[in-house]
């Protein structure tokens, strides 16, 4: 919470188009610690998922991780087991990636 408090000031303060990337439990905890997140620029839920995107969660889309080339400028990796390959995954495209957590398997690299 310390960590991301700062980022979501300055996401706010800019404008920034904020997609955060998963949308299971650990995501819904993060909403419920982080009550800041709904005042940011939400623009999306990402989920690798084909079955889960194009459907809504909170009231936002859910879209594929390709579609925030262009579409927005911060990805918020979200998930207990799979936030480094999340990462992996969107450090490829044009828009800055932010663990919400630092994973315990970090560690141990």
């Amino acid at each position: 919470r310390e960590r991301l408090i700062p980022l979501i000031d300055g996401w706010k303060a800019s404008g920034a188009r904020v997609a955060i990337f998963g949308i299971g439990e650990h995501t819904d905890q993060l909403m419920r610690v982080l009550p800041e997140l709904q005042q940011i620029r939400l623009v999306a839920f990402l989920d690798s998922s084909p079955e889960k995107q194009g459907k809504a969660y909170r009231g936002i889309t859910v879209r594929a991780p390709e579609w925030v080339d262009g579409n927005c400028d911060v990805v918020l990796c979200s998930s207990f087991g799979h936030e480094l390959a999340q990462m992996a995954l969107v450090d490829r495209m044009n828009v800055k990636a932010v663990p919400s957590h630092i994973s315990s398997t970090v560690g141990r690299l």
